[in-house]
């Protein structure tokens, strides 16, 4: 399983984030747009994604977002299935479609 995150500042804080939780282990790798230089939602982001994924099946796969325009727009031009998911400031969720 990986993650992507915009920013590598962003991806250090959820690496500390996934792994106070216990969840870390369950993500083979961690990308983010400035270090592969691909930015999303451009098919050569996701193109790069998924071939650094181990045995990666896009019928398994999952995006969940926060933005409609990169990351559900990406999914839905790689015909990815995805999920929308906005939060508040305490980090509440404020809904989601799917």
């Amino acid at each position: 399983m990986g993650i992507d995150c915009s920013l590598p500042a962003t991806a250090y804080g959820l690496i500390k984030r996934l792994k106070q939780s216990g969840l870390y282990d369950f993500f083979e790798d961690i990308f983010d747009s400035q270090s592969i230089e691909f930015q999303k939602p451009s098919k050569q982001f996701f193109d790069y994604v998924m071939s650094h994924i181990t045995d990666f099946n896009k019928k398994e796969a999952l995006i969940i977002g926060d933005s409609l325009n990169t990351d559900i727009k990406g999914g839905q031009v790689e015909t990815l299935t995805e999920s929308h998911s906005t939060f508040n400031r305490k980090g509440e969720s404020s809904g989601y479609r799917s």
